[in-house]
């Protein structure tokens, strides 16, 4: 087996750290070899605060997956948990200096670094320039060609990730003597995985994790939108437990067994026995169901908020552990107006993976697209990244 083609994907997320580890025989040919999953404390609206409870559990599925794949773990991708995260699309500016200039890689590599000047990091670190529209002197350039310019626009999409998170995870992958290749966000881990290939439409794409919610655009194969708010599928457990006057795991379990988001009739009168504080009781399931929707119309009326200032989409992606809920893809067409789309990238959708590795995964496809795993000099995406930030 060919050593240099083995690589991992470590996903960090609010309550789990998941590690898938492949073999990569070709650019449509992955195969999985081991995984390993560990629950993960001390994570607080997307922020590591526990650094020893991030280590362990970082640990602990390390040697799960090496374990199961019978590989020792050496090259990884990896992410960070997705607080104090950002993406904005800014437009950098450079003037030819002297006349006759032909335009080089070079010149729109510089444009593409003055786009983040003006942005106000707020204790964040770029992760990631992508380059989406270039203009030479006003006029649109699709296909980059060294001709003569006066002056050179590119507008790039940016994504920022928290300083302290970024350096804890870099830190402590590197103390377990792992080699990365790369630190990709999520919202491009998920359209690598979920879109297809080569699609002209425009995808709404939503991750629905434990504390965060994590939603982007992509449209054309390029990422225009994306967001991530501070509600989750815990939460619902919390209203649960709350409303239902039972402990969390109680809690966690009711919506497990009974949770869904639509009324079936032969079902709003049924009752169910659950262990509240004061002992058992009998609630209907159409409680239970109603309490459950009044948190996910919350989450949907926040997306939908900022979908405001996003572009048209054409159907929507939905993923994350929270997306397991009964009935919630009927339930956001109804709300949204636009259709679930489960036809996943056909190249990849033989993978036989569950949803707790859908973004390491994405990972890896991500990474493997952009020649971060190549031994040459690679693609110009993977050059701007490196050079914006140094494993």
């Amino acid at each position: 087996m060919n050593k240099s083609r083995i690589i991992t994907g470590i996903d960090i997320g609010s309550s789990k750290i998941s590690v898938i580890v492949c073999q990569l025989k070709s650019a449509d040919d992955i195969e999985v070899l081991g995984m390993g999953t560990s629950v993960l404390k001390g994570v607080q609206k997307g922020i590591i605060r526990d650094e020893s409870l991030f280590i362990n559990a970082l640990q602990n599925c390390i040697k799960r997956a090496q374990a199961s794949s019978d590989q020792m773990i050496d090259d990884v991708f990896v992410n960070v948990p997705n607080g104090n995260t950002m993406f904005t699309i800014q437009t950098g500016i450079i003037q030819s200096q002297s006349s006759g200039q032909l335009l080089t890689k070079k010149d729109r590599e510089t444009a593409m670094k003055k786009s983040s000047q003006c942005i106000d990091k707020k204790n964040q670190s770029i992760l990631h320039l992508i380059p989406m529209t270039q203009r030479i002197d006003g006029q649109s350039l699709d296909i980059f060609k060294p001709k003569v310019f006066n002056q050179m626009e590119v507008d790039t999409g940016i994504l920022l990730c928290d300083s302290t998170n970024l350096k804890l995870v870099v830190s402590n992958i590197k103390k377990l003597g792992l080699t990365i290749k790369g630190v990709i966000s999520d919202y491009l881990s998920l359209g690598a995985i979920l879109v297809p290939q080569g699609s002209m439409g425009a995808h709404l794409l939503i991750d629905i994790g434990a504390q965060m919610t994590t939603f982007s655009l992509v449209s054309m194969g390029q990422l225009k939108f994306a967001h991530t708010i501070q509600i989750g599928s815990d939460q619902i457990t919390q209203d649960l437990s709350i409303c239902l006057k039972c402990s969390i795991s109680e809690a966690e379990r009711i919506k497990v067994l009974y949770g869904q988001l639509q009324k079936f009739q032969n079902e709003l009168s049924q009752h169910v026995t659950i262990q509240c504080h004061n002992g058992s009781q009998n609630v209907k399931v159409s409680l239970i169901t109603s309490i459950i929707e009044s948190r996910v119309n919350q989450l949907f009326q926040v997306i939908q908020k900022y979908l405001i200032h996003a572009p048209n989409y054409d159907d929507i992606f939905l993923s994350g552990s929270g997306s397991n809920l009964k009935g919630l893809p009927q339930w956001i067409e109804s709300k949204i107006s636009k259709p679930l789309n489960a036809n996943y990238d056909k190249t990849y959708k033989g993978i036989q993976i569950n949803s707790n590795y859908i973004m390491a995964m994405g990972q890896i496809i991500y990474g493997h697209q952009i020649g971060l795993l190549a031994n040459s000099k690679g693609s110009f995406i993977k050059k701007i990244s490196n050079k914006i930030f140094k494993y």
